[in-house]
């Protein structure tokens, strides 16, 4: 129903009665979900028969994104020309699409700049073909905020990595954690108006945008399993934090 490239709106069909716009043409849209392969390894047993499954790991995807731009005039068409290959300028290029079941985004970086050709006599159109590079082989879907305490749930299909954020005052630090082993203890004190960020994806705690060293004397992250949820526990006023976790699919 929609696609978004970076602030560009991509219409999902050819206009029937529109002259100025850009769309999709019919498939159009290529590995936007999916298209990802899971890499596995195994090792030999020592001193036996046979061998030893190792975890595997998604490996990165690649998008293909074919449309068409319309203009009411040929001065016009250069400019939305101009304004499309911008967006391919910037090193991460967000995508997001949204259809009947609900909103999607990922990552994406260019393989090279898009490929534009203006199409023979007619000067108010030009067909578009870009190749996208998907460094996050999942995609992301609705993001649920909840206390300790709480239930937070992953209506997506694949793991998701949980973000902590903490306000102020935390005098004596704090401890984060999931009930079931997972938990982080941050041993440096928080002022009041403060706010800690903790990416269980990077093991990073920002504080006003800085990363913070030497006050984690633990980091035991956890994730929230696929269409899952967790209570997560925290050692202060439950009002001071929130646990962030985003659907996420593969």
């Amino acid at each position: 129903q929609e696609l978004k490239i970076g602030d560009v709106l991509i219409e999902p069909y050819a206009p029937r009665d529109k002259n100025d716009c850009f769309f999709l043409m019919p498939d159009g849209l290529s590995g936007f979900t999916g298209g990802t392969t899971d890499r596995g390894e195994q090792t030999a047993r020592p001193n036996g028969d046979g061998a030893l499954s190792v975890d595997g790991f998604l490996s990165a995807g690649s998008m293909t994104i074919d449309g068409g731009i319309t203009a009411p005039t040929p001065f016009d068409l250069v400019e939305k020309i101009n304004r499309f290959v911008s967006v391919f300028t910037n090193r991460e290029i967000e995508i997001s699409a949204k259809d009947e079941v609900g909103h999607y985004w990922r990552m994406a970086r260019r393989n090279a700049l898009p490929t534009v050709t203006r199409h023979g006599r007619d000067r108010c159109f030009a067909r578009f073909n870009v190749q996208l590079w998907l460094p996050d082989p999942h995609y992301y879907g609705q993001t649920r905020t909840a206390p300790s305490g709480v239930r937070v749930a992953n209506y997506g299909s694949a793991d998701a990595i949980p973000t902590v954020r903490v306000r102020g005052p935390q005098p004596a630090g704090y401890t984060v954690g999931d009930g079931e082993g997972g938990e982080i203890v941050v041993t440096q004190a928080l002022g009041a108006g403060g706010t800690d960020v903790i990416d269980l994806r990077t093991g990073w705690v920002l504080r006003a945008g800085v990363v913070i060293s030497g006050a984690v004397s633990k980091f035991q992250p956890w994730t929230v399993p696929a269409y899952g949820a967790k209570v997560h526990t925290f050692t202060g006023d439950s009002s001071l934090v929130s646990f962030e976790v985003t659907d996420t699919y593969m």
